[in-house]
């Protein structure tokens, strides 16, 4: 009995000093990345945008006016809860009116309001593509409810919502509420490139923020599909109004890091071409009502070919 309790003593230690050795393994890695991140952000701080405060973000904050409701009155049996990262053309940017058929819920700073354009809680104070999208996923019978998470904020940078990113705390923040609230986003759209694409930003510099932001997503318990759109058109800042079509230039490379992280086995997945196949800008930028309206139809079309997460 005693050796034989010896054994089981010294294979129970061993297992312990493994389990030891590969969580420490772990621990260092984990560290390593996060140095190598913070060196990254501070390259990529020289050239991008910040914003130190909620002012800085110019979103829509005019939550008075609108009327407010239980977020679990726009959450069915089989809801959307669509989170939305990126800048101003997932945002309030685009021209045009448009009135839901459906009731849609607008998560805002821990509250839900039936939505409306503009949406609360992201930038801008026109319309947003994303209403007409879920609006139309509602029609089309994809969802029975619809809650929307807008997070965009113009001219954002994808280092922005890298770790230690200036907008990283407004993510990490929200998702922590809603998890508070028993909210799961089932589906993240990621449109953003533009800010980057006009500062000249290396891709494999974009593809490592980029790859940072899906991976830290799971990490903050995330597990819906991402949806990554094709865009890093933007407007040469020297180029007259007049003519905003030939004004606009896009970045290959940025395009390439954006098509590299999709991976149908991490949940990340191809969104819209917006660079080409959606030409209707009013300022060389912004969407115009025929543009917004091809880009919600475009979502609409990519979001029928996913994997449902409940």
């Amino acid at each position: 009995m005693p050796a034989s309790r010896s054994l089981l003593a010294r294979a129970a230690d061993a297992a312990l000093i493994a389990a030891t050795v590969l969580a420490l393994g772990w621990a260092g890695r984990e560290v390593a990345v996060d140095l190598r991140l913070t060196r990254l952000q501070e390259q990529a701080a020289r050239r991008v945008p910040h914003f130190p405060d909620a002012a800085s973000r110019t979103a829509f904050t005019a939550a008075a006016d609108r009327e407010k409701a239980p977020c679990a009155s726009f959450l069915g049996k089989k809801p959307l809860v669509v989170l939305t990262i990126g800048q101003s053309n997932i945002a309030n940017s685009a021209l045009g009116e448009y009135t839901p058929r459906h009731q849609i819920g607008n998560y805002f700073e821990g509250s839900c309001y039936v939505a409306a354009n503009p949406l609360l809680g992201t930038s801008g104070e026109r319309a947003a593509a994303v209403l007409d999208f879920v609006d139309a996923a509602l029609e089309a019978g994809l969802y029975d409810s619809a809650l929307v998470v807008p997070l965009a904020v113009q001219g954002s940078s994808v280092w922005n919502w890298a770790r230690h990113g200036d907008l990283r705390p407004v993510l990490e923040s929200t998702l922590r509420r809603l998890g508070e609230m028993g909210i799961k986003p089932n589906l993240v759209l990621y449109h953003q490139g533009e800010a980057d694409c006009l500062v000249g930003m290396d891709g494999g510099l974009y593809a490592e923020a980029l790859d940072n932001v899906i991976g830290d997503l799971r990490r903050m318990g995330v597990a819906a599909p991402v949806v990554v759109s094709h865009v890093s058109r933007f407007k040469e800042l020297d180029c007259p109004d007049a003519d905003p079509g030939a004004c606009s230039r896009i970045c290959p490379d940025i395009r390439q890091a954006q098509a590299g992280v999709v991976d149908a086995s991490r949940g990340v997945f191809a969104g819209p071409d917006t660079d080409l196949a959606v030409p209707e800008r009013f300022d060389g930028y912004h969407m115009t009502d025929a543009g917004r309206r091809r880009f919600a139809a475009m979502l609409l079309e990519t979001v029928r070919t996913l994997p449902q997460t409940p």
